[in-house]
């Protein structure tokens, strides 16, 4: 094998200048202080950067660097250009990296990298990555971004059009999910604070919420900045004001279609006369009264058994009802007594009872065939009759 050694090349005045059809450096390294182009005619590798060091550090390197006496912020470092030719025959620039100091402050130095693709004949930002946040599409170009699962090509995308989000899909909505199977959304937080999914415009991005207080186990409800309704650890639906109810059969809120209570419980009935005195009853049965109430509607029943009258004569009034009755005149309300005992009415009547406005009483009536009836007197009820009672009224 011949080899040719030549210490140095010196530039020619002429116009070709040297031309060596290939070189070979042994030692040491290429420097040119000036552009450098690298021709070739067919697909073969133009340019390879080779190392052939058996170590783990970092090899071949290719470095770019800006050697300024002077350098400042915003300096631009380098930068990767790809060029084309369009069908006019002109030279394009349609791909470039390129890189920026934007702080050189010693300690705290901070860099851009830039990533730029031509779109409609336009070289746009594609891609970039700041001391403060990394953008794509900053440029606004209808451009989607998608990105693929395992087996789901469409698992995140953005549609740059329409300005909406998909997961598992294209969107259609301005947020949406699609998956195959079960879609589960998690907001998870610390075991003593709230997970929380917030409604908002924008000036006040939370006036609406649904919270989860992790440490009570609640589910909260807020509109218009306010808490309004609760769902307890135990399932039951509780409002965050006394005053808080469901409207029925109206498209707002109208006082009249409120429904804001309702209530169970139990009620002692008394039995006695106009004067006071009352009767005896049997505690078992008298002491266990009960009522539902919702909204203004109250439903009262009791069972009474009388074991002694007393000193009970008179007009029989029973009293002790739950609540107190509407006051006005259309409140009169009657009841039904639906089952009797030992009552010492006499042939062909009927006992009853109605409720007066205003009161938490009513008297026992006494109906019978011939003139309609009349109040019910203490001895018609006897000393150990009985009679169930039901009576449905409204409260103020």
């Amino acid at each position: 094998m011949s080899e040719i050694r030549v210490d140095t090349i010196s530039e020619k005045t002429s116009a070709n200048g040297v031309a060596v059809d290939g070189v070979t450096l042994k030692d040491g390294g290429i420097a040119a202080t000036d552009g450098c182009t690298i021709t070739t005619a067919d697909n073969t590798e133009t340019l390879v950067l080779k190392s052939t060091d058996a170590d783990a550090a970092v090899g071949p390197l290719l470095v770019l660097r800006r050697d300024s006496s002077s350098p400042a912020d915003d300096d631009l470092l380098g930068e990767i250009q790809m060029e084309m030719e369009n069908s006019n025959g002109s030279k394009l620039d349609v791909i470039s990296v390129v890189g920026q100091a934007k702080d050189i402050t010693a300690g705290t130095e901070d860099a851009f990298l830039q990533f730029n693709v031509i779109t409609a004949g336009s070289l746009v930002d594609v891609f970039h990555i700041s001391p403060t946040e990394t953008v794509f599409n900053d440029a606004s170009v209808d451009r989607n971004f998608r990105i693929e699962s395992n087996d789901n090509a469409t698992m995140l995308v953005v549609d740059g059009e329409n300005n909406r989000v998909g997961f598992g899909t294209n969107p259609g909505r301005d947020f949406q999910f699609l998956t195959t199977d079960q879609t589960d959304v998690s907001i998870i937080a610390a075991n003593n604070q709230y997970a929380q999914l917030l409604f908002g415009d924008p000036d006040d991005d939370n006036i609406g919420s649904i919270g989860y207080n992790n440490s009570t186990n609640i589910m909260e409800f807020t509109t218009n900045a306010a808490h309004q309704w609760s769902i307890d650890a135990s399932g039951n639906w509780l409002p965050a004001a006394t005053d808080h109810g469901i409207y029925l059969g109206v498209s707002s809120a109208t006082a009249a279609n409120l429904l804001d209570d309702y209530e169970e419980g139990t009620w002692t009935p008394t039995l006695g006369d106009t004067s006071g005195n009352n009767a005896t009853l049997n505690s078992s049965y008298s002491s266990h009264g009960y009522y539902t109430k919702i909204g203004r509607m109250v439903h009262a029943h009791c069972y009474i058994i009388v074991t002694s009258l007393g000193s009970a004569s008179g007009s029989a009034l029973l009293s002790g009802l739950p609540f107190t009755n509407t006051n006005n005149n259309r409140a009169f309300t009657s009841g039904t007594v639906s089952y009797g005992n030992n009552l010492n009415l006499g042939d062909g009547k009927s006992l009853g009872f109605y409720v007066r406005p205003n009161l938490t009483n009513g008297y026992l009536y006494n109906h019978n065939s011939s003139d309609g009836g009349a109040t019910a007197s203490c001895a018609e009820i006897s000393a150990n009759g009985e009679f169930m009672m039901s009576v449905t009224y409204t409260i103020a």
